[in-house]
């Protein structure tokens, strides 16, 4: 388990979604989700979600019921309420990025885990990667994916390439720089994507250091 390295997967997937033309980036949440009514009323895009600006507290730190102990991911995070208003402040949120797993698989007009093995697991030839499924069936955006160490470089090594995989551009350039450009409200976080200085970094991090860095300018 990569534990919530699968953050930034998420991230890069949201981000192949946008390409197609399935999904926008300031999409309101309300066009995908009618049923997280505190999202609806906020004004919560898939922006937020993606940058931890969505207005949901880190539960984990607030001593609350978290996602993690819920049989059905999706209908715990719609019942959440907004601490902050969107854009506010950035905050950690498991269930920001759990928030993602009906929006990207509903915008995909097919399973998420299909999506996910068709246009970013297979291509990379990720063949020993699987996203993890809830009670419910639900997809687990924000952590826990099943992988190899050699599959679980590839998608920082799609990074490193600038999108390209092998000859085929995976993911434009451009989408690379967004997903690693930092936000105002955290200089040190982009698109679900960790962010470092001297020496310029990116990472994926999760629990238990299931962690992966890409170094630019060592081309590492």
């Amino acid at each position: 388990m990569v534990e919530s390295s699968v953050k930034s997967w998420t991230a890069t997937l949201a981000a192949m979604l946008i390409a197609d033309g399935k999904l926008g980036l300031d999409d309101p949440v309300s066009k995908w989700i009618p049923e997280w009514k505190a999202g609806s009323e906020g004004g919560v895009t898939v922006r937020h979600l993606l940058t931890m600006t969505s207005g949901l507290e880190n539960r984990t730190e607030a001593g609350k019921s978290s996602v993690g102990f819920a049989g059905d991911k999706n209908a715990f995070v719609f019942a959440l309420p907004l601490t902050y208003r969107p854009g506010q402040r950035w905050a950690y949120s498991n269930e920001g990025s759990q928030m993602l797993s009906p929006i990207l698989e509903r915008a995909a007009g097919m399973p998420l885990e299909q999506y996910a093995r068709e246009r970013l697991f297979l291509p990379l030839g990720m063949r020993d990667t699987e996203l993890n499924v809830d009670r419910a069936g639900n997809p687990w955006t924000y952590a826990d994916a099943f992988t190899t160490l050699r599959d679980f470089a590839k998608v920082c090594q799609l990074v490193l390439n600038r999108g390209s995989w092998n000859g085929r551009q995976l993911l434009a350039p451009a989408w690379v720089d967004s997903l690693t450009r930092p936000i105002s409200q955290n200089r040190g976080y982009g698109m679900s994507w960790w962010l470092e200085t001297n020496p310029t970094l990116y990472a994926t991090r999760g629990h238990l250091n299931t962690e992966c860095y890409v170094v630019p300018e060592l081309q590492l």
